[in-house]
């Protein structure tokens, strides 16, 4: 956030006031995904918005497939995980906003006891893609805490939950599919086939990063798929 540039910028494309934000993380890696929380005084909601997946670090998690239990989660935060699994990559982001969260006590604040901030307002969690992803996941470790919260998901990625805790989770999470994207349409079959592809063209690619690079946007909008065979 050098010169506060991510922060200037989320306020202006979101319409929001400086004392809007309660919280804002701009962290981003392997695990540390940016989200921030806002005080929606509209409909006294406190909301955790979640970004989805932006950066090559972001699309190494996207084909960490392999299924991550659930049970001793669901025993530690009151829901049932017993013999449920999700998408191991997202259960990591997960774990890391919600040690985030607890590091800095934002919802503690603004939600509970009795010098709470807004402790008359609502827990909402929006998300979008890998961010829909880590929603859900972080709603069902949230949920004993704040049992009135509800979670909004644009495009989560397909099959990243067990089916019948997508079910369960019917209740308090709504899920919209965007148009045609192609992120909640996924299966696993094709996340695999997906990144088997993606690392053949890796170990193909004759040019360093920067030259590819640097020759796309040399192209500018010329760009044609025939151009890519210099790949």
């Amino acid at each position: 956030n050098f010169l506060h540039i991510h922060e200037a910028t989320m306020l202006a494309h979101a319409g929001l006031n400086k004392s809007d934000i309660a919280y804002a993380s701009f962290e981003s890696g392997f695990y540390e995904t940016p989200y921030f929380i806002v005080i929606d005084r509209e409909w006294k909601s406190i909301v955790i918005s979640i970004r989805g997946s932006l950066t090559l670090e972001d699309c190494v998690v996207d084909v960490l497939l392999d299924p991550s239990p659930l049970d001793a989660l669901g025993e530690k935060y009151g829901f049932d995980g017993i013999g449920q699994y999700c998408h191991g990559g997202v259960l990591e982001c997960t774990n890391w906003l919600h040690t985030d969260l607890k590091r800095h006590k934002i919802l503690d604040k603004l939600l509970l006891g009795a010098n709470a901030e807004h402790s008359d307002y609502t827990l909402r969690i929006v998300g979008h893609s890998l961010g829909a992803g880590i929603g859900v996941i972080l709603s069902l470790m949230l949920r004993n805490t704040f049992p009135d919260l509800r979670c909004t998901c644009y495009s989560p990625p397909g099959g990243f939950i067990t089916w019948r805790l997508a079910k369960e989770c019917s209740d308090f999470v709504n899920s919209f599919v965007v148009d045609s994207d192609l992120v909640p349409r996924l299966s696993i079959n094709n996340m695999e086939r997906l990144r088997d592809e993606v690392l053949h063209l890796l170990a193909r690619v004759k040019l360093s990063k920067y030259d590819i690079a640097k020759r796309i946007f040399s192209l500018s909008g010329e760009l044609e798929f025939g151009d890519l065979d210099f790949l």
